[in-house]
């Protein structure tokens, strides 16, 4: 693209505080679909809360403010001077490239307070994107009303928000936002390589974990540690294993907690829980999903859930009541099922349902449809281009 060309495009900044595959293919796919737009992928932390390796794409156009810093360490009080003046480095940049709109990602610490103040001031439109869910919203007495006293202040001063479903919709309108200031943006995974992937990859995935062709697998996938409640899912799995004795269960990921899940492991279906640790390849990942039949995410606490549409364009769901994107994404006994969070009885009893050879086979073909309709309705891109119309910026 010429620079003459580059010029006339919008220039937008997306603000976010780490690398991870799902902020690389969302911004990758605004990049390439949104043409008016010229998009920055602004990052305040070098380091995420997972060993992701990943070569930034140039087409993403990636600046960096924080060389080193973790982005889990961002909200502790030490940190706030450091934010607050890597946000003034953030401010100049975004005025000596002639930003015309910010999508902010978080407002939880003073850094991106003063960049959403700033963008008040200076009338530079300024989204917040937050994947917050009025499920996860349960505290009550003087510590709500404060809570509503700050956080309605605080997206008062916004141009809108970005939120990625129902349920955020439904947590910010409880905080005073508006209908019209609310738009759809989901993470993203790449659905098209999801959908691509060969009979020989599967094959290699087969080969690198030890799984077999005439099984069928349920698969976790996500952090071990407490709140994703993966020992409610081996609770559940040892209950059913002998009524299922053709399924066995993935366990994708790494954690603080991993030695303790794996000392909950029954002997009965200790050879059927394969366990992979944390897959840093989004290809091997993809392919692993290949593999198996259903996805079950049980956490207590889990503000979207990007695991769900990642797995919901392939096969059926289970996930608890606490997933943000299972209350959009799964329609129940069609796609998948939403059990009782933190309850073992009604997670087994979905998990039967979805094993059920015929169920499964009828879920497995509503699949396709009933993610379609769901992203048409909640494209991050339709989103961001509503977004951007409401104030005036670009077509």
């Amino acid at each position: 693209m010429s620079l003459e060309n580059s010029a006339r495009l919008v220039q937008v900044a997306l603000i976010n505080n780490s690398v991870t595959p799902y902020r690389v293919d969302l911004h990758r796919r605004i990049s390439r679909e949104v043409r008016e737009l010229e998009i920055w992928s602004l990052f305040t932390h070098e380091v995420s809360n997972a060993p992701w390796q990943l070569i930034v794409p140039r087409d993403i156009r990636p600046v960096f403010f924080g060389a080193g810093e973790k982005s889990a360490n961002s909200t502790s009080v030490i940190a706030q001077p450091r934010e607050w003046r890597k946000a003034g480095n953030i401010l100049r940049w975004l005025k000596a490239h002639e930003i015309r709109a910010v999508v902010l990602g978080g407002y939880n610490d003073l850094g991106r307070l003063r960049i959403l103040w700033w963008c008040r001031r200076n009338k530079l439109p300024c989204f917040l994107f937050a994947d917050s869910n009025i499920r996860s919203d349960n505290i009550s007495g003087w510590k709500r009303l404060l809570k509503h006293f700050l956080l309605s202040r605080i997206l008062g001063i916004a141009s809108g928000v970005l939120c990625c479903g129902r349920l955020g919709e439904e947590y910010f309108g409880r905080y005073g936002v508006t209908s019209n200031l609310l738009f759809r943006f989901p993470y993203e995974p790449d659905y098209e390589k999801l959908t691509a992937v060969t009979s020989s990859q599967v094959e290699v995935a087969r080969r690198t974990y030890g799984l077999s062709e005439n099984r069928r697998y349920l698969i976790y996938s996500g952090r071990l540690v407490p709140v994703k409640r993966v020992d409610l899912l081996l609770a559940a799995f040892d209950r059913i294993s002998q009524l299922r004795p053709e399924w066995d269960l993935i366990i994708a990921g790494d954690g603080d907690e991993r030695a303790r899940l794996e000392r909950l492991v029954s002997k009965r279906i200790s050879s059927r829980v394969i366990w992979t640790g944390f897959i840093n390849e989004p290809d091997s990942l993809r392919s692993l999903y290949a593999a198996a039949s259903v996805l079950v995410l049980p956490s207590d606490y889990e503000p979207w859930g990007v695991v769900v549409t990642e797995a919901a364009v392939l096969m059926p769901v289970i996930a608890s009541s606490m997933v943000g994107a299972a209350a959009d994404v799964i329609i129940q006994g069609e796609n998948g099922f939403i059990f009782e969070a933190g309850n073992v009885e009604s997670l087994q009893e979905c998990m039967l349902k979805v094993t059920d050879e015929a169920t499964l086979d009828a879920m497995t073909k509503a699949v396709p449809a009933r993610f379609a309709e769901w992203h048409d309705r909640s494209d991050p891109v339709k989103g961001l281009r509503a977004a951007l119309r409401f104030v005036g910026v670009g077509p």
